[in-house]
């Protein structure tokens, strides 16, 4: 049979708990967060042997770094944006100038590269895709082969 705690004793397992109730509250709240940091998604840099690839260098950088990949797949699209210009109206009633932003449309054509690199069976697979040349996102597939 446990005896009841005595007086210092008490004041030490009040102050235990305390800091468990502490140590709870903290986790609830940063738990989201750390949630966050371990999602995974698409990379912001990939490491070619010694050298570091990122989102922005051009393509024949990323060859000069990397070397040639395993397979490139390339398309061509062609995406519509939408732009302002700035046009002037001279009012004849009251002479006054003004400056209106009217709305166009902008067709853009794009070529895309996605680069796949196969690092073997102990690595993922990277996936570099590229935008007229610059690259633009890093994603990580399955388990090389």
């Amino acid at each position: 049979m446990r005896r009841p705690p005595k007086g210092n004793e008490r004041d030490v397992l009040q102050r235990s708990q305390i800091a468990g109730s502490i140590i709870n509250i903290f986790c609830l709240i940063m738990q989201p967060d750390l949630m966050v940091l371990i999602t995974a998604g698409p990379s912001l840099a990939f490491r070619c042997g010694t050298s570091l690839v990122s989102e922005g260098d051009m393509r024949a950088e990323v060859a000069r770094k990397c070397g040639e990949p395993d397979y490139i797949d390339s398309w061509e699209e062609e995406r519509i944006l939408r732009d302002f210009r700035t046009d002037r109206y001279d009012d004849p009633r009251t002479g006054s100038r003004r400056f209106y932003r009217e709305p166009f449309l902008v067709k853009e054509k794009v070529k895309i590269d996605v680069w796949t690199y196969n690092l073997g069976s102990t690595q993922f697979t990277r996936y570099l895709t590229f935008e007229n040349g610059v690259l633009v996102e890093i994603t990580t597939g399955d388990k090389g082969y």
